[in-house]
């Protein structure tokens, strides 16, 4: 039941917050174009580091060595003309969404009762106008790309891998039957990293809220000599968000570990049974 809410209110929040990219789906559209003209593109090297290998060293051609070059050097220009025009457009989206974003949160902030601000401090308003508004249109602005451009690229990626081990088919298929196992260990942290960042944040907004405090009421804090006092509150919430930003740390410090060593048994498989193979004539 608890999952089922979940997943209503995930859908609702992706409908709600994308609204902010369809005033711009023009832009968004050029750059989900420009990421899916990257894709085949950026897989052409190791076909082409294939035909160097077996055609251009193995028959010792130069002339053939200098075309296949100077195709990948220009395809590696042309790839990097392509990224930074897409980056630049990627920006510019995020910053208009952003802009839009932090507007609504204003509008709605002013609309609220006056009960509201009193359980809320001014610097938890400020940290959310400005922290949380930008994490939010970010993550909006890269989700629709990387989803749009993900397949495609796998789709490619057994193609160029099936065609380059044909007729070894059991190489390549052992590859990809393996392949989402890599997917389960950010699936096991994610919980555990969301949990964290929840309460690094919410030391930040309590950092925010002290300050707010301090610097409204100055002239009391200076009357009443309380400056090594709120000196010392201060250090104590910032060491507390560092404690906590110690344990993201560990947290992920773990997740790239075992990721890694998850990988690298993968590719220890992979490579064993092509060896074995090669071995075996």
């Amino acid at each position: 039941m608890n999952s089922t809410k979940a997943k209503k209110a995930m859908k609702a929040d992706w409908t709600r917050f994308n609204k902010y990219l369809y005033k711009y789906w023009k832009i968004q559209a050029a750059v989900i174009f420009l990421g899916l003209v990257t894709v085949p593109l950026s897989l052409l090297n190791p076909y082409l580091t294939k035909l160097i290998i077996d055609k251009a060293y193995g028959n010792k051609d130069l002339k053939l060595f200098l075309i296949l070059a100077i195709i990948g050097g220009s395809i590696f220009v042309f790839i990097g003309l392509i990224n930074s025009l897409n980056n630049y457009l990627s920006r510019r989206i995020k910053c208009r969404v952003n802009f839009n974003m932090m507007k609504d949160m204003f509008r709605h902030l002013q609309a609220l009762p006056i009960r509201f601000f009193k359980d809320k401090s001014t610097g938890e308003h400020v940290y959310k106008i400005s922290e949380d508004v930008s994490s939010v249109s970010d993550s909006v602005c890269d989700t629709l790309p990387q989803m749009v451009t993900l397949f495609p690229r796998l789709l490619f990626i057994l193609v160029i891998v099936f065609r380059l081990s044909w007729p070894n088919w059991k190489l390549p298929l052992l590859a990809t039957l393996l392949a989402p196992i890599s997917c389960i260990n950010p699936y096991l942290f994610r919980e555990w990293l969301r949990r964290t960042s929840r309460r690094a944040v919410e030391k930040f907004e309590r950092i925010f809220r002290e300050l707010h405090e301090v610097f409204t009421n100055i002239h009391l804090v200076k009357a009443l000599g309380k400056e090594d006092y709120e000196i010392k509150r201060f250090e104590d919430s910032l060491t507390e968000r560092i404690d906590f930003e110690l344990k993201r740390a560990k947290v992920l410090t773990i997740s790239s570990f075992s990721s890694s060593v998850l990988n690298k048994v993968i590719g220890g498989l992979i490579a064993l049974y092509g060896g074995y193979h090669v071995i075996k004539g």
